[in-house]
């Protein structure tokens, strides 16, 4: 009965102290952590697309469990999500408290720590990290490696490495914690057999994805090693090299791990101890300074024990030391890897505490000083907390201010807008560290490999990482692209990514942020808090992909051409000229050249004007020049281009005839004609380096290549050409 009066105060006191919590902006990370869980039942199923995430139990998984059984969609439901783990949290140290020491008042207190701790906004416990949530899982397995002490019962060693294995794969860092539990066996009478049960959990979870992805081939199989376990190999190669012991290097395998995650170790790695003060100073001094009243409370009970040694203390600070030497591994001060160690700490502040209570009112004027002091740094907590409710604090982020919560904030009011105005199969590209306004727009990433660009991390770095990303995103064009870097003005925008991607995209929105005087706020560093949202061009990607199906075709990749031309039906369904090069499709065999004009004289007859008349016209003449009937050709684009004055492929056709005919100069202008009506035309561009390579322009054609290169980058004449004019130039 007094069990569920002391877990119903907490669950009680837990639902007031996170409502800060539920009422604040998804962060950048949260993006990231969370998209699987939206759109997991919508076919991005975990690691299928190879996307970045640590572990197949991981938080993405957790996430995606818990929102597919409840059947909620909704963003702000994440929120409740962690209260619930975290609330989860509390209890499993009110309860590892209470079975191993048997005393309620002790377990009530150090639970109640905990929940203040995580209360407290300069500890950022708001935000979601796997040092958040590998806390349960960790005093999950202590309890049942307790368990199997006391009652000599294996299965809780089964059930001991199952939940340290689950803890892995929430982050792989805590594979110390994991690796030294069961040194703690060998102190019972017969160790070997509950170290082999528990290790067969442990490992037995980890290996247990390798089996789900079988459907998914070697690749899905390699990658989840990688990702899971890549990071600890990388930072065993970089302690060998410090410490001087080349020789481990060929006992740790090359991983190839995600070039980021490679970046991000070295990177904190590098800095030197000026630069390592420097972020203790801006990220945990803050926390430090809310909380130094538990934290000395907590170095007492390290004192005393080489006064009275205390088993339980004593593994409470070896956690604590774990938890510390697993955020060295990663050697990144940001708060929330070091918060992990709250755990320990609050179990040990409140040891000191109930040490001293009963003590405490007849220990003369040093009980009262004692009281005094907590009581102060109590109503000091409680107003910083208590703060944290006001309205005004609604998007704060702790010590760092509001700035950062008013940008996340911002995202979703973006991510609305978008939802209002596109369509929901639409793809979205979000050019920054920002993967949340994914989850507020309810759209799916155009690819999962950038669904977090890390801009500040130079994503986007060199010409390897560059092309890659360029061909991903040119692959799986997104019909919207949102510009969200506030972090380093790296050169990106969108006349720079069209050019490179070979479409163009229309600005719909641009979202800014001002301050109170109106003024559109600009960071430190000068970037602007401008976020132009784009709209891809759809009549102009209908025309590059109907040049993508005609080189295909050209080529005889017959798949791919009919995989374009139903693109364009896609998007435009009663799209004309492509289910015409559908229905003409047969082969170019002579047999076939007959009723293929025939359709098309039976399309003429339909159509006696306007652009049906001009698409039908120009297909004929396309067969005229196959059959080396220029000036019948020449007749008909002209008689095309007078039915629709507007249509690019009539100047297109037009040069190419004219230059077949040696009338060079009337060629050059209908090509310049073709790409003033379409400047993502890939074949006037090809046909216009040609003209300038005859007049000796090898750098000017060069650049038309380029360009015509950059739109279909597998243009068959293009690339013979350009292969050409590099020879002549080597010849030359």
């Amino acid at each position: 009965m007094r069990h569920l009066f002391f877990i119903a105060i907490l669950i009680t006191v837990s639902f007031f102290m996170y409502i800060p919590l539920i009422r604040r902006p998804l962060s950048e990370d949260e993006g990231n952590w969370f998209y699987f869980a939206v759109f997991w039942r919508q076919g991005v199923r975990l690691f299928k697309n190879f996307s970045q995430i640590y572990g197949y139990f991981g938080i993405p998984w957790i996430a995606a469990i818990f929102f597919n059984f409840s059947g909620v969609r909704k963003v702000r439901y994440f929120n409740y999500f962690k209260t619930i783990w975290y609330t989860c949290t509390v209890l499993s140290i009110y309860l590892m408290v209470y079975i191993v020491r048997q005393e309620y008042f002790f377990a009530f207190i150090s639970a109640l720590l905990f929940l203040i701790i995580t209360s407290t906004p300069n500890t950022l416990f708001y935000l979601t990290y796997g040092e958040h949530f590998l806390i349960l899982p960790v005093n999950m397995s202590i309890l049942f490696s307790y368990y199997g002490f006391v009652s000599g019962n294996e299965w809780y060693f089964v059930a001991a490495g199952l939940t340290a294995g689950w803890a892995i794969q929430i982050k792989p860092t805590i594979l110390l914690f994991c690796a030294l539990l069961p040194c703690s066996y060998f102190f019972l009478p017969s160790p070997f057999q509950p170290l082999l049960f528990y290790a067969a959990a442990l490992v037995g979870l980890n290996l247990l994805p390798l089996a789900i992805l079988n459907q998914y081939g070697r690749r899905a199989k390699e990658n989840y090693l990688t990702i899971t376990f890549g990071s600890i190999f990388i930072v065993l190669g970089i302690l060998a090299e410090k410490l001087k012991f080349p020789f481990l290097r060929k006992f740790i395998p090359e991983t190839p791990c995600n070039e980021q995650v490679d970046a991000y170790i070295k990177n904190h790695y590098q800095k030197n101890l000026h630069e390592q003060w420097a972020s203790i100073k801006r990220f945990l001094l803050p926390a430090f300074t809310d909380l130094y009243l538990v934290l000395i409370l907590a170095a007492a009970q390290v004192v005393l024990l080489f006064v009275k040694f205390d088993l339980f203390v004593f593994c409470m600070v070896t956690l604590f030391l774990i938890y510390f030497i697993t955020q060295q591994i990663q050697k990144n001060y940001y708060t929330p890897h070091i918060n992990s160690c709250w755990a320990p700490i609050s179990i040990l502040a409140a040891k000191s505490i109930y040490d001293i209570t009963p003590t405490i009112f007849t220990s003369g004027v040093l009980g009262w000083t004692l009281v005094i002091i907590i009581a102060i740094e109590v109503i000091r907590l409680s107003k910083t907390i208590i703060h944290s409710f006001s309205a005004d604090q609604r998007d704060v982020m702790g010590f760092m201010g509001p700035f950062l919560g008013s940008i996340f904030r911002f995202a979703e009011t973006i991510g609305h807008y978008i939802k209002q105005h596109s369509k929901e199969t639409d793809k979205l590209l979000v050019w920054g560290d920002q993967p949340s306004i994914y989850l507020y727009s309810e759209r799916e990433a155009c690819s999962t490999d950038y669904l977090f660009l890390y801009a500040h991390h130079l994503r986007i770095h060199d010409q390897k990482e560059e092309h890659k990303f360029i061909d991903a995103i040119r692959d799986n064009l997104p019909e919207w692209i949102l510009f969200y870097n506030y972090k380093v003005n790296d050169g990106w925008n969108i006349g720079k990514l069209s050019d490179a991607i070979g479409i163009p995209y229309i600005i719909q929105q641009n979202f800014r942020m001002n301050d109170s005087q109106g003024n559109v706020i600009r960071t430190p560093n000068g970037i602007v808090m401008d976020f132009p949202l784009y709209r891809r061009n759809d009549l102009i990607y209908k025309e590059v992909l109907l040049d993508k199906s005609i080189a295909a075709q050209s080529k005889g990749d017959i798949k791919k051409m009919q995989d374009y031309l139903n693109k364009v039906i896609q998007i435009f369904p009663a799209d004309y000229e492509a289910s015409l090069r559908l229905e003409l499709f047969g082969g170019d065999t002579p047999n076939m050249i007959a009723p293929k004009r025939n359709i098309l004289k039976e399309k003429s007859a339909e159509y006696q004007g306007g652009t049906h008349a001009s698409i039908n016209l120009c297909l004929l003449a396309e067969i005229d020049v196959r059959e080396g009937n220029c000036h019948a050709a020449m007749k008909k684009y002209i008689q095309a281009r007078d039915f629709s004055p507007d249509y690019f492929r009539t100047y297109n056709g037009l040069g190419e005839v004219s230059l077949q005919i040696g009338q060079s100069q009337q060629a050059f202008q209908f090509f310049k004609k073709a790409l003033e009506l379409n400047p993502y035309s890939a074949d006037a561009y090809n046909n216009l380096g040609v003209m300038l390579a005859q007049d000796g322009q090898s750098k000017e054609s060069l650049a038309c290549f380029r360009k015509s290169l950059s739109i279909i980058p597998d243009h068959p004449d293009t690339l013979n050409n350009m292969a050409a004019l590099s020879l002549t130039k080597s010849a030359s």
